[in-house]
């Protein structure tokens, strides 16, 4: 069995600020290699969950930012990494190589949930992204990629609204809530020891009943809507109460395709 694990930062145990890439300082360089060792630890648990239960290969798509959070000195060696920026696709490059299973370690809720922690979607101006008008977050959006190719995403771990919009979208899915959010910067997490610990049962659970779990796919053919925020000061973007968010939207993008893979390759494709 083959098996491709998608990573985000924000829904880690531990997490509840947004990664600051312009602060040079050096409290904000710590916090930084302290996330990424949250995030790998957590990963490194998926990893051990899929082992023990005789997975065969599994590739980590290190999926947060530019690519470069995990530390590739301290993820389980018998794990391939793909990391860095400038892909071919996104948000899951390689997923169409046979994959058997996708799982999810650090999701996030998508824009404007209450009770997010840091809920946003690809970008904190992006107000909405829909496909046939039916919203999506970057679950969603990874889900529908994955099953593009007919690659079940199975098993999702993050905060507790990430949790219930997983299971909202494909039944059956196994879950693991590391931490509950008080708002979008505030949250009562899981101890990182217990939640990787979570995290590895979750994941052994999930490849017990995979058979269980089908690949999410949407009825051809698709228009992708893009809506971002109107707003004049970007400190709006990050309110933590979703009803202060800026009011005034636009539609950004529109995007049609026959197929769900050719609207992939449109929206996310790029020239490397």
């Amino acid at each position: 069995m083959r098996v491709y694990i998608f990573t985000d930062l924000e829904g880690v145990s531990g997490v509840t600020d947004f990664e600051n890439r312009a602060d040079k300082s050096c409290w904000n360089t710590y916090k930084r290699r302290f996330y990424s060792r949250l995030l790998t630890e957590e990963v490194n648990a998926a990893i051990r969950g899929c082992f023990d239960v005789g997975v065969k290969y599994v590739l980590v798509n290190d999926g947060h930012g530019s690519g470069y959070t995990i530390d590739p000195e301290l993820i389980d060696p018998r794990a391939e990494l793909l990391h860095g920026s400038s892909r071919p696709v996104s948000p899951l490059p390689l997923v169409e190589e046979e994959f058997d299973a996708l799982l999810f370690v650090g999701a996030h809720s998508k824009a404007r949930t209450r009770g997010g922690v840091l809920y946003h979607t690809m970008s904190t101006e992006v107000k909405e992204i829909t496909i046939n008008d039916v919203p999506l977050g970057e679950i969603g959006l990874a889900a529908f990629h994955a099953g593009s190719y007919g690659v079940p995403m199975i098993f999702l771990s993050g905060d507790e609204a990430a949790c219930r919009e997983a299971r909202d979208l494909i039944p059956n899915i196994v879950t693991v809530t590391v931490k509950r959010g008080l708002s979008r910067f505030a949250a009562v997490s899981i101890p990182p020891v217990r939640a990787r610990r979570l995290i590895e049962n979750g994941v052994k659970e999930s490849l017990k009943r995979k058979g269980e779990i089908k690949p999410f796919r949407m009825k051809p053919p698709y228009v992708y809507r893009e809506y971002i925020f109107k707003a004049a000061d970007r400190k709006a973007l990050y309110s933590s109460n979703p009803k202060d968010l800026p009011k005034e939207y636009e539609l950004a993008r529109e995007v049609h395709a026959d197929t769900a893979q050719d609207l992939i390759k449109k929206v996310y494709g790029r020239n490397v």
